[in-house]
């Protein structure tokens, strides 16, 4: 590490120790995407004294993606999205080596894109084929590797957490899509990645000129591309760039990543995992058989969260036990409701129907069931 670049990264040392940050400035880095989140990923372990990196995407850098871009501004409109980082980082500490491929991943190209074997992959792709041929291939070729989920339409960094492909939420569309297509690969799913437990807050909107050039890459590269624009804020996207950073920097510098498990997150007062027993405890009591798969903690913490964590009766952000409110369905989870001690007691003890609750709890009751089978679907 050169004196200049020792003097920029002089708290860094400070706080991680010698040691450490020559690990991080040794290392290699490969950032797959460098949209909203990539560009975050790169910027902060440029930032983070990362001594190479191999920045990959084939896009440039559009007029409209500057509102979430980290490094990009009007002027760089219509250059190639690795060119533009490579300029800002080297404007950080000019001794960092930085490797641009402007390119997209596919199946011949994977290969030569990694033959140098980085210490660290970092997926940042939203095109589904390229994201399962780079986790595949990392995989098989024992390159540890971090996957983001999806970003946009949401707007609420505080919902984003560390978890794995095997236990990601299924309101995380992109996850639960390359969960699916990995297991179908017989490839393991215990890999780490970062998603947002919040509910998508817009809808994917029809374009024109994204499906042609959608049919234009498919031609080109014979892999399919979206053909929808994704609206995008910049908080969500930020975050989640800089949660994977955060990560590779950790294991880079053998600092402990954060566990994988879900945490106990406080919801409602209610832990998942009391609140899991007690549903347990519901099926068997009722005589109702317990859902194969077996609901999970990613389950429990979606249902508590389309109740905004409160009672439905009193609406109070009080511990809740689930309750069987409605005819028994299938799925039996659409039947349940969350309720505070007080209210769960008087449930049972009054043996109230829906009815007796009244229009507005019960329409309140449908919204929530409404937004917890749209994050099903």
């Amino acid at each position: 590490m050169d004196s200049d670049k020792r003097a920029i990264l002089e708290r860094n040392i400070m706080f991680c120790g010698e040691q450490r940050m020559e690990l991080v400035h040794n290392s290699f880095v490969a950032i797959f995407g460098l949209g909203g989140v990539g560009s975050h990923v790169a910027l902060h372990l440029a930032r983070s004294g990362v001594g190479r990196m191999l920045l990959v995407d084939a896009d440039d850098l559009s007029v409209s993606s500057i509102n979430r871009n980290a490094v990009g501004l009007l002027k760089d409109a219509h250059h190639p999205k690795v060119e533009v980082c490579k300029e800002y980082f080297e404007q950080i500490h000019p001794s960092i080596k930085v490797e641009c491929i402007k390119d997209f991943v596919t199946k011949e190209n994977v290969e030569e894109f990694l033959e140098d074997k980085p210490d660290y992959v970092i997926d940042c792709i939203d095109n589904m084929d390229t994201k399962v041929e780079l986790v595949k291939y990392c995989q098989e070729n024992d390159i540890p590797i971090i996957v983001s989920g999806g970003a946009s339409c949401k707007l609420d960094p505080s919902a984003v957490q560390f978890g794995t492909i095997k236990r990601a939420p299924s309101s995380d569309k992109l996850l639960l899509h390359l969960r699916r297509r990995l297991r179908k690969l017989r490839m393991s799913l215990n890999i780490p990645c970062v998603f947002s437990l919040e509910q998508p807050l817009a809808t994917l909107i029809e374009s024109t000129a994204e499906v042609k050039t959608s049919d234009e890459r498919r031609e080109q590269y014979g892999i399919s591309f979206r053909r929808r624009i994704l609206p995008s804020m910049s908080f969500v996207p930020a975050v989640n760039g800089i949660a994977l950073a955060s990560y590779v920097f950790r294991s880079l510098a053998q600092m402990e990543p954060r566990a994988m498990n879900l945490p106990d997150v406080i919801c409602g007062g209610n832990t998942p995992n009391l609140f899991l027993k007690a549903l347990e405890k519901l099926f068997k009591d009722e005589n109702i058989e317990m859902p194969r798969p077996r609901y999970d903690l990613f389950d429990v913490q979606e249902f508590i969260c389309c109740f905004n964590g409160n009672c439905l009766v009193c609406d109070e952000n009080k511990r809740v036990l689930p309750v069987l409110y409605a005819e028994p369905t299938s799925p039996i989870i659409y039947s349940i409701a969350p309720m505070c001690r007080k209210h769960a007691e008087a449930h049972y003890a009054e043996s109230k129907i829906p009815e007796d609750y009244g229009d507005y709890i019960n329409d309140r009751y449908v919204e929530a069931i409404a937004r917890l089978r749209n994050m099903h679907e």
